[in-house]
């Protein structure tokens, strides 16, 4: 299973630069941020659904929370707008 796991990660990193790299020649750097956190935030509520029975991260305490936060502000919106 990790392989697989290894595998498709792989597939959809390549898929994903693609994809990014052909809207930014044609969307607004700020625009296309959002949507690729947007598509993230739902991927990863789906994902929690389907492992978890939850949407949002039931055994988190508010110091993890917090820290998971910092983390996704960090890279997914000053990282990312970096790279865009």
């Amino acid at each position: 299973m990790g392989e697989l796991a290894a595998l498709a990660a792989a597939a959809v990193w390549a898929f994903a630069s693609v994809l990014w790299t052909r809207l930014g020649r044609q969307a607004d750097p700020v625009a296309l941020n959002f949507l690729k956190c947007a598509l993230s935030a739902v991927g990863l509520a789906l994902t929690l659904l389907v492992l978890e029975g939850a949407a949002w991260p039931k055994d988190l305490d508010s110091s993890a929370l917090l820290w998971l936060g910092l983390s996704g502000v960090a890279g997914l919106t000053l990282g990312d707008s970096a790279y865009f």
